[in-house]
C-alpha cells in the first residue's frame, strides 16, 4: 500500500516527523507528500533524500495560499521545481479553491494553476488537482 497525498513538511509533524516517517515504513510501500507552499520546499527535499525511494513529492502552490505568495516568490519556485525536478514526481496540490471569496484572489488562483498546468507538460509530471466549491 502506498499513501499517495499526505502532508509530511507541514509544522504539525515537527516534533515527531521522524518517528511517524518511521512507523509509516512498518506499513507502507511508500509515502508521497504533497509540498503546497515554497516555505516548505527545502524540507520536502530533505526528505525525499533522507528517506530515498520511500518518501516522493509532488510541490506545488496550494490554492488557499494564493494570498501569501506573491508573483516574485512564485516565479523562484518555479525555478526552484524545475532545478530539482529529479527528486519531484507530480505537480500539486494545485487548482482552485472559492471558499476564498474574493474575484481578485479567485483569478489569481486560475492563473497560477493554468502556470502550473504549463508546467505539469513541460516537465512530463502527473498533476495532483485541488478543487473546493469551484466545480462549475
Amino acid at each position: 500500500m502506498i499513501d499517495v497525498h499526505c502532508h509530511l513538511e507541514q509544522s504539525d509533524y515537527d516534533r515527531d516527523r521522524d518517528e511517524v516517517i518511521e512507523k509509516c515504513k512498518k506499513e507502507l510501500k511508500a509515502v508521497i507528500t504533497c509540498c503546497a507552499h515554497p516555505r516548505n520546499f527545502d524540507l520536502t527535499i530533505q526528505m525525499v533524500n533522507k528517506y530515498e525511494n520511500f518518501i516522493f513529492t509532488t510541490v506545488s502552490i496550494h490554492p488557499i495560499h494564493i494570498k501569501e505568495v506573491d508573483e516574485k516568490q512564485q516565479k523562484e519556485f518555479f525555478e526552484l521545481i524545475r532545478k530539482d525536478r529529479n527528486k519531484i514526481v507530480g505537480i500539486g496540490e494545485t487548482g482552485l479553491d472559492y471558499e476564498i471569496e474574493e474575484e481578485e484572489f479567485r483569478e489569481k488562483q486560475k492563473q497560477l494553476f493554468l502556470q502550473f498546468i504549463e508546467l505539469s507538460k513541460e516537465l512530463n509530471l502527473p498533476m495532483v488537482v485541488h478543487g473546493r466549491a469551484a466545480f462549475e
